[in-house]
């Protein structure tokens, strides 16, 4: 029989078993011990399960924790909060949301919660990761994106998409429920647009001003006339928040074109912020956040 048969029919039973096992540790009828146990049985496959669930956009939230929960027993994550706890205090954080020993009992059912005095030394300790512990680092920053920590999970977001070359899990990034995770997802996509487009897209669309500013970017740079009617449409809008988000992505983009407009704002606009930034020098605006 041919192995590569064996293989696949052998994964398609593994992921039957562990959906089912979700579903009952979901349900309180199965322990949290006997799924990490099931887990550990076959972590290669564990792992392989865990990722591609969480590249679902339809992902729910206490599926997400259950199997952040999985993956962060694995040697994979251990191996990687283990470089991070070399940096200080951020171990400390992480070996209480990822603990070695977790409870055996029930299945746990809402996100960890991360302090909002803590996040910043994990993201610091992130900010300090080489290149090639990044690249190793994808169960792991999967595993933070499912706590309960908007700052830690947005910049989670940013490094997963970085990573994403095959756009595996940015589906799901810029659908997720917190806005700056959004955003963050996308402005690591406006560095390679072109291959990025019909996600920038849909960016585009969403309900967050500093989401949408930076898909209009994104598409700027990969040449798409989109982005440039929506900048356009922005400025004429009647919030001034959302002419400065315009005027902020507009400088950032470089293209020629559309000088006579910033200087038509910086001398009319109505709003004071906008007249500061359509005056200021590109590069000067191209660095203040999409917030302005």
């Amino acid at each position: 029989m041919n192995p590569a048969f064996n293989l696949e029919s052998t994964r398609r039973e593994f992921d039957a078993t562990m959906r089912l096992a979700l579903g009952d540790a979901a349900s309180g009828r199965l322990s949290h011990g006997m799924l990490l146990r099931l887990a550990r049985v076959r972590e290669g496959d564990t792992v392989r399960f865990c990722l591609d669930r969480m590249s679902d956009p339809s992902l729910e939230e206490p599926e997400e924790v259950l199997l952040a929960a999985l993956l962060g027993q694995t040697s994979d994550v251990i191996r990687a909060i283990e470089q991070v706890t070399a940096r200080g205090a951020a171990g400390v954080v992480l070996r209480a949301a990822f603990p070695r020993e977790p409870n055996k009992g029930i299945a746990p059912r809402s996100a960890t919660r991360i302090a909002a005095e803590d996040a910043p030394v994990v993201i610091e300790a992130l900010d300090r990761l080489d290149a090639g512990a990044e690249r190793e680092a994808l169960p792991f920053l999967l595993c933070l994106l499912a706590l309960d920590a908007p700052n830690l999970q947005s910049k989670a977001a940013k490094l997963i998409a970085k990573l994403d070359l095959g756009l595996v899990y940015v589906g799901r990034l810029v659908r997720h429920r917190i806005a700056r995770v959004r955003a963050n997802a996308v402005e690591a996509l406006v560095e390679r647009p072109a291959e990025a487009v019909e996600i920038l897209k849909l960016a585009a669309g969403d309900a967050d001003r500093r989401v949408r500013s930076l898909a209009a970017l994104g598409l700027c740079n990969a040449g798409h006339p989109l982005g440039e009617a929506l900048l356009m449409a922005a400025l004429q809008h009647e919030d001034p928040k959302e002419r400065r988000s315009a005027v902020w992505a507009l400088a950032r983009t470089g293209l020629s074109g559309f000088e006579q407009r910033l200087e038509q704002l910086a001398r009319e606009d109505p709003d004071a912020r906008v007249r500061q930034l359509a005056a200021a020098p590109q590069g000067s605006v191209a660095s203040r956040s999409a917030q302005a």
